[in-house]
C-alpha cells in the first residue's frame, strides 16, 4: 500500500512538473556600464599602423547633397590598430617547403572558427615590467609570471583567453607627434620597446589548451625574439589578439571577451573590435556558452570574387568596391611573415549604418539636396515627421547598443510574393509581421536586437562566376530582398530597440524612395542597422544573444565588422 501511495505521489509530482513552465536562463539586455571597449581608435592622426607598412587612411568620397547618403573608403593593412594574427601570418603552408611550416599555415583569417575569438578573459597583470628594459629592447613576460598568476587565481584552461595587461598602449597610444613613442622611437633605440612574452611563455600557455592569447602591446613578439614567439603560438594553431587598450578595468577572471574582425578571405589576420562584457551574470552565461562552442557565424566572407560591394543599377554605377594587394609574404625583405593591404568602402559585406550614413550634419541646408531627394524628403516629413541630423559616425556609436537578446522575426513567408512585372521591388516587412512574432514569442523589449530572417543572403551570396544577386535585384531580374517599411522600424524604435539587422543587402528596399525613407526613419531615432547578415536560420526565434562589432574608425560613415549569435 505504501509503495502504491508513493507511486501515486510521484505521478502527481511529475504531472505538476510537466505543467509548470521550466525556468530557463535568458540573456539579459546590456547597459553601457556592462561593456568595456578594448579597441584603439583607427585614425591617421594616431600610430595605428606599423612603420614600414602602408599608412592607414580614409577618404570620404561621397557627401550628402545632392544624394541622400554619404560614405568613406579605407586603406588598411591587416595588422593595423587592434587586430589579430591568424596562424598564416607567420606560418607558411606545409606544402610550401619553407622553414617553420605547419598544418596551421593553411589557416587564413576566414578559416579561424568563430568560437576561437571568444572566452573568459584571464587578465595577467605584468604592468610592473613596463619600460623596465634598455632602449630598443622589450621587457620579457615569462612562464613564471603566468604561473604566479595561476597560483593567485586558477589554472588556465580550454575556453580561456589569456590577456597580458602591461599598460603600454594606454600610456603611449597618443595622437602624433606624441604618438611616435609607441613604435618609432623604441625601434630607433630611443626608448624601451613594449612588454611581450618569450617563446617558452607562449608554449606553456598553449599547453594548457588556450587558443587565443591577447596583449595590450602593439605585438605579441618582443624585440628581439619576435619570430620565435610568433612561431611558438601560431605554429600550434593559436591566434594572437594584439594592441588592446583599457584592460586595466577588467577583473583577473570573470569577464567575457570577444574579438570581432571582418571575415576577410585569404587574409593573414585583420583589424577588428575587441570588447569585454563585465556584468557578472551575463558574462557567466556567455562564458559558459563559449566553452561549449555555442557561437554561430552570422557574417559573410569579404573579398574579391564575392559580391560584397554595392553594384548599383545599370552599368558602371557600382561603389563600395573591395580591392586587395599583397604586401609581404614570408620571403620578402620586410620579414618572414605575410600581410596584405585592403581598400574598401565602409559598406561592404556584413556592415552597419550609424545615423550619419543617411542623416546630414547639424545645420545642413536641405536645398543642397537634388530635386529627387527633395521630393522624397517632402513626402517623408509629411508622413513621419522631421528627418533628423547627426554626426554620429562609426567610432561614436555606443557599443552596448550593438548587442543584446536576439528576437529573430521570420519573414520567409514574404519571399516570392511580388510579381515580376513590378520588379525591381522588395516585399515589405510590416508592423503586422512583427506583431505576429510577438504573439508567438512575447513582446519585444527595450534592449533587444531585432533580426529579420528572410534567407535572402543564404540564397544569393555566392562567389563569382555565380550571378550577383544584388545586381540582379536592383536591375529587376529577380525579386528584391524583404525590407521593413518606415512604420515597422518606427514601431521598434518606440519599444526601445536600437539595433536592427537583416539578411538582405540593405535595410532599405531595392527601390530608391522606399530605401531612403526606411533609413531616415530608424536612423533619425538613433537606431543602427546591421546589414547583409547570413545564417539567421541557425538562431532560435528567441533566446540567443547577438553581438555586432564594427571597426572603430574615426570619421567613417558606416563600418565593416563581424556579427555573431550566441546560442542559449
Amino acid at each position: 500500500m505504501l509503495r502504491r501511495t508513493r507511486l501515486v505521489l510521484l505521478l502527481v509530482l511529475f504531472a505538476v512538473f510537466c505543467m509548470t513552465p521550466l525556468a530557463s536562463a535568458e540573456y539579459r539586455a546590456v547597459k553601457a556600464a556592462d561593456v568595456a571597449d578594448l579597441s584603439c581608435l583607427l585614425s591617421s592622426n594616431y600610430p595605428c599602423w606599423w612603420p614600414g607598412l602602408p599608412e592607414y587612411q580614409t577618404i570620404q568620397y561621397r557627401k550628402i547633397g545632392p544624394a541622400p547618403w554619404r560614405s568613406t573608403m579605407s586603406i588598411i593593412d591587416e595588422h593595423v590598430g587592434t587586430h589579430f594574427d591568424a596562424p598564416c601570418h607567420w606560418i607558411p603552408a606545409l606544402s610550401s617547403g619553407l622553414p617553420h611550416a605547419t598544418i596551421y599555415g593553411e589557416v587564413t583569417a576566414e578559416k579561424v572558427p568563430v568560437w576561437q575569438f571568444a572566452g573568459e578573459a584571464c587578465v595577467i597583470d605584468v604592468s610592473d615590467i613596463l619600460d623596465q628594459a634598455p632602449n630598443g629592447k622589450s621587457p620579457i613576460i615569462t612562464k613564471a609570471m603566468v604561473q604566479k598568476w595561476e597560483s593567485k587565481n586558477r589554472s588556465l584552461g580550454p575556453g580561456d583567453v589569456a590577456i597580458f595587461r602591461g599598460g603600454y598602449d594606454d600610456k603611449y597610444y597618443k595622437p602624433f607627434p606624441e604618438g611616435t613613442r609607441l613604435l618609432a622611437e623604441p625601434f630607433e633605440g630611443k626608448a624601451p620597446v613594449f612588454p611581450a612574452p618569450d617563446a617558452a611563455c607562449i608554449e606553456y600557455i598553449v599547453s594548457k589548451g588556450v587558443w587565443n592569447i591577447a596583449i595590450d602591446s602593439p605585438s605579441m613578439g618582443p624585440a628581439p625574439g619576435a619570430p620565435e614567439t610568433h612561431f611558438a603560438g601560431l605554429g600550434a594553431g593559436a591566434i594572437y589578439t594584439e594592441m588592446l587598450i583599457n584592460c586595466g578595468g577588467l577583473p583577473p577572471t570573470g569577464a567575457f571577451f570577444i574579438f570581432l574582425p571582418p571575415k576577410f578571405e585569404g587574409a593573414s589576420g585583420g583589424p577588428g573590435r575587441a570588447l569585454a562584457i563585465t556584468n557578472k551574470a551575463l558574462a557567466a552565461d556567455l562564458i559558459n556558452a563559449a566553452k561549449q562552442q555555442k557561437i554561430v557565424e552570422l557574417s559573410v566572407i569579404d573579398g574579391p570574387g564575392w559580391p560584397d560591394y554595392w553594384p548599383g543599377a545599370g552599368v558602371g554605377n557600382y561603389s563600395y568596391m573591395h580591392l586587395v594587394a599583397p604586401f609581404a609574404k614570408y620571403t620578402s625583405a620586410l620579414g618572414p611573415y605575410f600581410t596584405q593591404t585592403h581598400i574598401f568602402d565602409a559598406h561592404i559585406g556584413t556592415h552597419f549604418d550609424p545615423p550619419a550614413h543617411f542623416l546630414p550634419d547639424p545645420g545642413f541646408d536641405n536645398n543642397k539636396y537634388g530635386d529627387w531627394t527633395k521630393g522624397v524628403l517632402k513626402d517623408f516629413e509629411k508622413k513621419y515627421g522631421k528627418r533628423g541630423e547627426s554626426n554620429v559616425y562609426s567610432a561614436d556609436y555606443p557599443l552596448h547598443q550593438m548587442m543584446g537578446p536576439a528576437q529573430v522575426v521570420d519573414v520567409t513567408h514574404l519571399v516570392g510574393t511580388t510579381s515580376p512585372k513590378d520588379w525591381p521591388r522588395s516585399p515589405a516587412i510590416t508592423v503586422a509581421d512583427i506583431k505576429k512574432h510577438e504573439e508567438l514569442y512575447g513582446p519585444i523589449q527595450a534592449g533587444d536586437v531585432v533580426l529579420f530572417k528572410s534567407g535572402w543572403s543564404d540564397m544569393y551570396y555566392k562567389k563569382a562566376p555565380n550571378p550577383n544577386g544584388v545586381a540582379n535585384a536592383l536591375n529587376g531580374k529577380i525579386e528584391g530582398w524583404p525590407s521593413p517599411t518606415p512604420e515597422a522600424v518606427l514601431y521598434l524604435a518606440k519599444k526601445g530597440v536600437k539595433c536592427v539587422g537583416c539578411d538582405g543587402a540593405s535595410m532599405g528596399a531595392v527601390t530608391g524612395k522606399e530605401a531612403v525613407q526606411t533609413h531616415w526613419a530608424g536612423l533619425t531615432q538613433g537606431m543602427n542597422y546591421v546589414e547583409f547578415l547570413v545564417n539567421l536560420g541557425t538562431l532560435p526565434a528567441k533566446g540567443a544573444f547577438f553581438i555586432w562589432g564594427p571597426l572603430k574608425e574615426e570619421g567613417v560613415i558606416g563600418g565593416v565588422g563581424r556579427a555573431v549569435g550566441i546560442l542559449p
